[in-house]
C-alpha cells in the first residue's frame, strides 16, 4: 500500500484523535498521490480485495479499467491527430512545449532524451485531407485536446488528463469522482502552514468555527457545485511578503517550522505578524515594517 498521507501533522493528528479513515477516504487519497499509475492501481486493488463495501469495490474496479482504456486511447493512432511533448523545466516551474509529432511513438522516443517529468498530449487537426502537409506547415490549427498523459522521470504514467472537449453525456460520474474532500484536520485560523505540493508557506485564514461546522460548510459548497472553495483558505506569502489566497486541501498541509537563517527566516517573521493580525492580537504598523524590511533585502537574493 502506498503512503497516501504526506503530511506529518495530519498523521500525528489522526493518531492522537484516534481517527480511522474509511475505505472510500483511503481510495480518494490514493488517487491524489503522485505515484505511477500502475502503483496506484495496485494499492486500489488491495482496498477492493479487502473492503466489505461492494459499491466501492465496483467503483474501484471500474475506475482502474476506465483509466487503462483512457491511457490506451491516447496512445492509439487515429486519423488526423498530432502529439505534443512538454518537458518540465525546474527553473521556470512549468512544462515547455518541445515540438509536434505525427505519432505517439515519435513523441515518446524524443522524451527519452530528457531525465525529467514530461507530458504527451494528443490533438485532433482541422481538415480531413493532406494531414502530413497540414501537420508540417500549420501547427497552430489544433481542433481539440484528445487527452494527455503525465510521466515521471522513469517514463511511467503518473496521471491521465481527460479530453478538454468532453461532452456532458461523456462525463464519468460515480462516488470516486464526486466525493467531497472535506476531511478532518487539525488546522485553525492563524496557524502557519507549509504547502507540501508547492513548498509555499502561509497563514490559515479559515476554520475559526468548530471542525464539524467547517466540514458542514464545505460539504454545502460542494453540493452547490463549488469544489474550488472546498479546501482551507490559506494566505500564502511570496518572497517579498505579499500575500495571495488559495484554497488548499488540508492533507497537503503541515505546520511550518521557522527556518534557521536566510531570507526565508525574514519571510517567516512576516507570516508571524500576519498570524497575530488574524488572531486580533497584532499591530498593523509592525506587520508593515516587517514587509518593508523584507522588500529592502530583496536585491541581495
Amino acid at each position: 500500500m502506498v503512503d497516501y498521507i504526506k503530511s506529518k501533522s495530519i498523521k500525528e493528528y489522526l493518531k492522537q484523535e484516534g481517527v480511522e479513515l474509511t475505505d472510500l477516504q483511503k481510495t480518494v487519497l490514493i488517487l491524489r498521490t503522485g505515484y505511477p499509475m500502475e502503483t496506484i492501481h495496485a494499492s486500489l486493488g488491495e482496498i477492493a480485495e479487502s473492503t466489505s463495501d461492494e459499491q466501492l469495490k465496483g467503483a474501484i474496479l471500474e475506475k482502474i479499467q476506465r483509466q487503462y482504456q483512457e491511457v490506451v486511447s491516447v496512445k492509439e493512432k487515429q486519423c488526423h491527430v498530432v502529439y505534443t511533448l512538454e518537458i518540465y523545466e525546474p527553473d521556470e516551474e512549468k512544462y515547455i512545449n518541445e515540438g509536434y509529432y505525427n505519432s505517439y511513438e515519435a513523441a515518446e522516443k524524443h522524451a527519452r532524451y530528457f531525465s525529467v517529468e514530461y507530458i504527451i498530449r494528443k490533438y485532433r487537426l482541422f481538415g480531413e485531407e493532406g494531414i502530413e502537409n497540414h501537420f508540417h506547415s500549420v501547427y497552430g490549427y489544433l481542433q481539440a485536446d484528445l487527452g494527455a498523459l503525465l510521466f515521471n522521470v522513469d517514463g511511467k504514467v503518473i496521471k491521465y488528463f481527460p479530453s478538454v472537449c468532453i461532452t456532458e453525456e461523456g462525463k464519468q460520474g460515480g462516488i470516486l469522482d464526486s466525493y467531497c474532500m472535506a476531511f478532518r484536520h487539525p488546522f485553525r485560523k492563524g496557524d502557519i502552514v507549509k504547502n507540501l505540493l508547492t513548498g509555499d508557506t502561509g497563514v490559515v485564514n479559515d476554520c475559526e468555527c468548530t471542525l464539524d461546522k467547517w466540514i458542514e460548510q464545505k460539504e454545502s459548497l460542494v453540493r452547490c457545485g463549488n469544489y474550488k472553495d472546498a479546501g482551507i483558505l490559506v494566505e500564502y506569502a511570496d518572497p517579498v511578503g505579499n500575500f495571495f489566497q488559495l484554497h488548499t486541501f488540508p492533507y497537503d498541509l503541515e505546520y511550518a517550522q521557522a527556518p534557521e537563517t536566510g531570507w526565508e527566516r525574514n519571510r517567516f517573521e512576516v507570516l508571524k505578524e500576519a498570524q497575530s493580525l488574524l488572531k486580533g492580537e497584532g499591530s498593523l504598523d509592525r506587520f508593515t515594517g516587517c514587509k518593508i524590511k523584507l522588500e529592502a533585502k530583496k536585491r541581495y537574493w
